[in-house]
């Protein structure tokens, strides 16, 4: 017998992009945790989601045959890590980087900060690593000021010239939502001085 929650979270994860990653956390506001882990085992094992790692799942393509679906997106797995366990988090180090539109070379490990514990989690072919930084980080601040502030930290101030400056600028002016860049305008008054004067300048 269904639970009488699974039709709502059935209709809920069709409203979900193709690839949108979720956990059992992103229907508390009608499931309790069991029914909705329960009723997401169901769906996993009907094929119409596919389970990533314990507890985490992603809308499968109906398209396409579930072996052949593309690698998750490791942002959007760490994103909905994030929601399941109250985390916030930004990317860190040469993702941040690369988010930010500065090539940098790939790897398949992700480190993001966290005002989490530490944490490890294979996903996949990816490595997704959370390390916990001061809480203080995080406060008020999206994933995507986060993000933005760590890789200007990881470029270094002497070295942010007019083409990353440039590259940086089109991300969020063109490739991004155009939402994003005023949130990130919001929240950058109490990052360091240099950080938050060069966001304004590239962003502006």
């Amino acid at each position: 017998m269904r639970d009488i929650c699974q039709p709502k979270i059935e209709d809920r994860i069709r409203k979900f992009n193709d690839g949108h990653v979720f956990t059992a956390a992103d229907f508390l506001d009608f499931a309790s945790v069991d029914a909705a882990n329960k009723a997401l085992s169901r769906l996993n094992e009907l094929g119409t989601i596919r389970r990533l790692i314990k507890g985490v799942y992603e809308k499968a393509d109906p398209y396409v045959d579930i072996d052949d679906i593309a690698p998750p997106d490791p942002v959007e797995v760490a994103k909905a890590l994030a929601r399941k366990f109250s985390w916030r988090i930004g990317l860190s180090d040469s993702k941040a980087a690369r988010y930010v539109g500065v090539g940098v070379k790939y790897t398949n490990h992700w480190t993001f900060i966290s005002d989490g514990p530490n944490r490890k989690y294979e996903v996949a072919h990816y490595v997704l690593q959370f390390k916990h930084r001061s809480n203080k980080v995080f406060e008020g601040k999206s994933f995507e000021t986060i993000s933005l502030y760590e890789a200007l930290k990881f470029i270094g101030e002497e070295n942010i010239d007019e083409k990353v400056q440039n590259r940086i600028s089109y991300t969020f002016n063109y490739g991004k939502l155009d939402v994003i860049k005023w949130q990130i305008l919001n929240e950058v008054d109490n990052l360091d001085d240099w950080v938050s004067t060069k966001i304004k300048e590239i962003l502006i």
